[in-house]
């Protein structure tokens, strides 16, 4: 091995662990930040309306199969072709969330049949937004995050 070699393996671990290390402190304050809101919602809401909005939440959950920020990601991996590829990008992350909405949409009034809560279509709709919240601050919070410098 050459000191080249060393310092390169040297500054990739560094990387590498510090990425690793603010990684873990993002899913923590996400974890921390739900927790609280959770706990929030459980004092203002009367406990069925709580479970119903668990319900809800669970069901688009489990609906989103890949989330806009994730195509963020992808093409954060390539800084020099987030202009280029924005607009494919774009398309392919509405594609997936508006199916996303459809296939909620679609499966919600059997859910709610299903636990006697006619109420949980309407509350499925409140919860789809958040995916497309995520849809629209996918570009712009991809395009800030692809011009910091490490």
């Amino acid at each position: 091995m050459t000191s080249d070699t060393t310092e390169i393996g040297g500054s990739l671990r560094s990387t590498a662990i510090s990425g690793g290390l603010w990684t873990f402190l993002q899913v923590l304050c996400n974890k921390g930040a739900s927790l609280v809101g959770t706990v929030v919602l459980m004092y203002l809401l009367q406990p069925e309306a709580f479970g119903l909005a668990n319900l809800a939440v669970g069901v688009v959950g489990c609906v989103t199969v890949i989330a806009p920020f994730t195509m963020g990601d992808v093409l954060i991996a390539r800084p020099a072709d987030v202009r280029r590829l924005r607009g494919t990008a774009w398309r392919i992350c509405a594609i997936v969330t508006a199916s996303t909405l459809v296939l909620v949409m679609v499966i919600a009034p059997s859910i709610a049949s299903r636990y006697q809560q006619p109420a949980l279509v309407a509350a499925c709709a409140w919860a789809c937004l958040r995916p497309v919240s995520d849809f629209l601050a996918m570009m712009p919070l991809t395009e800030l995050r692809s011009r910091l410098q490490f």
